[in-house]
């Protein structure tokens, strides 16, 4: 049986798709590539997981920063600089992919500098050693990757919508999802069994594993069968910046689809909060953290591919659902903590929180990925992407001042807060148009 039969068997068993298969919103060209590409699409984002499993800016990192000797203000600069870094420079890196037909080797030029970036943690470590310049030099590599990982997400989005087609797409970042959930929930095992055994080796071996996935994802990226697209609005990087954020004016779905999904971001901003409140009320040790990382892989598991099936027939429509789930189950958090708090000592009930309210994120996370790529083709939906990442990524780096609620007050009163913005954003995304049939 050829390479490509076997694509087509597996494409059809993941999508329940026939022979018969419609192309919505791509060309018939790209058409016949559709089961081996989004079989290659898969594979490459499951390879990306891996990494970002391993690498992960609360749990690896950490550890790896606190065995350089760093102080906790460079520790607390991980998760910005992980997280918005790889947003906010997309307006600007757009220019660059829209100057180019195919994309897919952007991807992989992004996926390669994060595996280098990788290897370079990994060789600070192998050195053993408290030093804050390593430290720095480990913030300084974070940074770079965040920015090659800036560049594979804005070519993965246009390279999806190009050789995926609509209806499909959903179910493509559902599984990948699933898949990863499997890895993270694996990864959490791991931990639990080694929390007590956590040295430098054990970070050279977890970051070296990380940047070979990165690899094997760029080697299955540039595999794919990708046409040449548009190429206009890369000429002058200043005035298409500006055309751009003119958008926000003259396209009324594209500004609320950025309001809805910056309010919509309390569904990852408050599982950290649970997290303190585990170790407040469960325990400090590693084992907690272990265990939250499994149930949130679990959650991807079990839930992942659902979310995707479901973004295909209405991605907003799994944004609110998601959405409403996160408060839903903050609620109850809240309410027992006012109420009755001695049942936030019983090693059960927050990490089953934890599992409910991942469960919850990962929804919203499908169905917001699935809306924007379906909201536009060619260069505009390029445009669509780096200018809500851009975007934001700012809202990210703002929302870090809301750690002063929770300190000034309580974490009750932030989680109240969450909860009021929360369904501000439900009722908000309920106005967006269903995308997914246009």
């Amino acid at each position: 049986m050829g390479v490509s039969k076997i694509s087509e068997n597996l494409y059809q068993k993941l999508t329940n798709d026939d022979e018969a298969r419609a192309c919505k919103a791509i060309d018939d060209k790209a058409c016949k590539e559709v089961p081996g590409n989004y079989v290659l699409i898969l594979l490459s984002q499951l390879f990306s997981k891996l990494g970002d499993a391993l690498l992960n800016p609360k749990i690896t990192l950490p550890w790896l920063m606190q065995s350089l000797g760093a102080p906790a203000y460079m520790i607390s600069a991980l998760v910005p600089i992980r997280e918005s870094g790889s947003l906010i420079p997309q307006l600007f890196i757009g220019q660059w992919v829209r100057k180019h037909a195919k994309r897919k080797h952007l991807w992989s030029i992004g996926a390669l500098t994060q595996a280098i970036c990788v290897l370079l943690m990994a060789l600070l470590a192998w050195q053993q050693t408290e030093n804050q310049l390593y430290a720095w030099l480990v913030l300084g590599l974070l940074a770079i990757f965040s920015i090659a990982r800036s560049l594979s997400s804005v070519s993965s989005k246009d390279v999806i919508g190009k050789t995926i087609p609509k209806q499909k797409r959903g179910q493509l970042s559902g599984q990948a999802a699933s898949v990863s959930g499997l890895i993270t929930v694996t990864f959490g095992v791991g931990l639990f069994i080694a929390a007590t055994q956590v040295n430098n080796v054990n970070f050279v071996i977890t970051l070296v594993l990380a940047a070979i996935f990165w690899l094997i994802g760029a080697l299955t990226f540039s595999k794919i069968k990708e046409y040449e697209g548009a190429t206009e609005g890369g000429e002058s990087g200043l005035d298409k910046i500006k055309q751009d954020l003119a958008l926000l004016k003259t396209d009324p779905i594209l500004k609320k689809f950025i309001l809805a999904r910056g309010l919509l971001l309390s569904s990852a901003l408050i599982p950290p909060y649970f997290t303190v409140l585990a170790q407040q009320n469960i325990g400090n040790g590693a084992w907690v953290l272990a265990a939250l990382l499994a149930v949130s892989g679990l959650a991807s598991l079990v839930s992942g591919a659902f979310w995707g099936r479901l973004a295909d027939q209405s991605s907003k429509h799994v944004m609110i659902y998601g959405a409403t789930i996160t408060v839903a189950i903050t609620a109850v958090l809240l309410a027992t903590s006012l109420f009755y708090s001695s049942l936030l000592e019983k090693i059960w009930f927050i990490p089953l929180c934890y599992f409910v309210i991942a469960i919850a994120h990962q929804g919203v996370r499908v169905g917001r990925k699935t809306y924007v790529v379906d909201m536009a083709e060619g260069n505009k939906r390029t445009s669509y992407v780096t200018l809500s990442n851009t975007i934001i990524g700012i809202v990210l780096l703002l929302t870090s001042a809301l750690g002063v609620v929770a300190s000034v007050f309580s974490i009750n009163v932030l989680l109240a807060l969450y909860i009021m913005v929360t369904i501000l954003g439900i009722v908000l995304t309920s106005r967006l148009p269903n995308v997914t049939e246009r």
